[in-house]
């Protein structure tokens, strides 16, 4: 390990995280100590961070050759990790130390809440110290002790991120409430990019953008897919997650460096729940109903197309593109979209209004689960 005291290791590291160090994140998202707002929880992180390993860290290699056999390039394949109840983290070597075959700089990729107390239900929304002792437990872990530099970097937030989820669950009066929240939502919501798109109760927004996706579904219908692990099956965990509605902002590589968050300096000082209520309050939801004392009030250009929108039809069949936007916009002023398709009428279908529940605070880490092995609490250790 005589080469790591010879490497300075904060000055090349400061130039990874300098260059993309170039645009200042929202001030609106900084953390005050005179507000407080609901537990969130950081549901998965690609991040490189300062981690020293002699020689490499990977799971096996993938080799690439020519039809006449040579080797064009191999890539390191991830490692993965167990921790808590087999959950399991994935790293590998992302740089070495120059002139050897050490390693300075990992990869770590996966979710660190559920690594350390077996669940993602609820946890921790504290991305550097989750970082800091993911490193803490991985040094123990695959019995690589770190230098102090290394563990000094990371405390400071020197390291790069690629990908983050911030995930919220919301209570609603039953799992029932849940599915037919996501039914309404999958034919009544939007963003700028387009409508949502369902797999089975799942709804995505922007579900194939490079930038940022928010995905919706019942937490308690995932848990009987996924099953927990048997030791913390048949407890208390079930009937919390079983009327919640799981709302999880993914945030990818490309918009964390547009708003300055792909390094973890700013993350120290920032509260999560602005940012997340920043993006999904992008999602537009249109109620899709209008009373029938407002029909009138539709300009007389527009009426037409709302009653082809109204029997079912698809109007971008019938009209212009000049005149479906231009009654498009002046529609949505009814909270009518007609982009989306009609929702069809059940009266016996009771909908909680799809905005409000969105504008609710989140459930968070219900009382009874602190100070026991259902909840990971990372130190306050970075600054």
């Amino acid at each position: 390990m005589s080469n790591v005291s010879d490497f300075a290791l904060e000055k090349a590291l400061s130039a990874i995280v300098s260059k993309k160090e170039r645009i200042a994140y929202n001030p609106e998202f900084k953390r005050t100590e005179e507000t407080y707002n609901p537990t969130l929880q950081i549901d998965w992180i690609t991040a490189k961070v300062p981690f020293f390993v002699s020689g490499k860290l990977n799971g096996g290699n993938i080799i690439n050759t020519t039809p006449d056999g040579e080797i064009e390039y191999t890539i390191d394949k991830r490692l993965p990790v167990t921790g808590s109840y087999d959950s399991r983290l994935s790293v590998r070597t992302s740089d070495v130390l120059p002139g050897t075959e050490d390693t300075y700089l990992i990869e770590i990729s996966g979710n660190p809440v559920k690594w350390f107390q077996g669940h993602n239900i609820f946890g921790s929304d504290d991305l550097p110290n989750l970082i800091y002792e993911t490193v803490i437990k991985l040094a123990d872990t695959l019995n690589c002790p770190q230098p102090p530099d290394y563990l000094k970097a990371v405390k400071k937030g020197i390291f790069t991120i690629s990908r983050v989820d911030i995930t919220a669950m919301y209570s609603l009066p039953t799992r029932r409430d849940v599915y037919s929240w996501l039914n309404h939502a999958e034919k009544t919501c939007r963003t700028r990019s387009g409508t949502a798109l369902s797999k089975g109760n799942t709804v995505y927004m922007n579900k194939t953008s490079q930038r940022w996706s928010v995905v919706m579904y019942s937490k308690g219908q995932e848990l009987e897919k996924h099953l927990l692990p048997t030791e913390l099956q048949g407890g208390s965990l079930e009937n919390y997650a079983d009327n919640k509605l799981r709302v999880e902002l993914r945030l990818r590589a490309k918009e964390l460096s547009k708003i300055g968050l792909c390094t973890g300096t700013p993350w120290l000082a920032l509260d999560a729940w602005p940012l997340f209520k920043d993006y999904v309050g992008r999602i537009e939801m249109t109620e899709q109903s209008i009373r029938s004392d407002k029909l009138f009030e539709i300009p007389k250009f527009a009426r037409m197309t709302y009653e082809l929108w109204a029997r079912g039809a698809d109007v971008r069949q019938f009209v212009s593109d000049r005149k479906y936007y231009k009654d498009r916009k002046v529609l949505l002023s009814f909270g009518i979209d007609i982009s989306v398709p009609k929702p069809d009428s059940d009266p016996n279908l009771n909908v909680i209004p799809l905005k409000r529940v969105l504008e609710l605070q989140p459930a968070g880490i219900p009382e009874w689960a602190y100070g026991t092995n259902l909840v990971f609490e990372p130190r306050k250790l970075c600054n």
